[in-house]
């Protein structure tokens, strides 16, 4: 579970627009948990999944993907990431 701080709650640039304009439509939802993952992915340093996921979080909404699924190829894209940046090392290393 993750948990947000009351100050983040608070502070107006996080809780939208739609006060300040007067708008009655909330603001978009998807940009603070997207923003969020990605600094966890980057805490975690999975960057190939970090450089996939705009495309595969927008691709994910379009066709309105189970939440697993997008799990399953963010991580699938990590893997591979790390697979290839693993062969490109050890070709390197080997052409020494």
């Amino acid at each position: 579970m993750i948990a947000t701080s009351t100050a983040q709650a608070a502070d107006p640039e996080t809780t939208g627009s739609s006060q300040a304009t007067g708008s009655a439509s909330p603001p978009p939802a998807s940009g603070q948990p997207t923003e969020e993952m990605l600094r966890l992915a980057r805490r975690l340093r999975m960057p190939y999944l970090r450089q996939h996921a705009p495309d595969v979080l927008a691709t994910a909404r379009a066709q309105r993907w189970d939440p697993a699924e997008v799990l399953r190829v963010l991580l699938a894209e990590e893997i591979t990431g790390r697979d290839e940046a693993t062969i490109r090392v050890r070709a390197a290393t080997a052409e020494h």
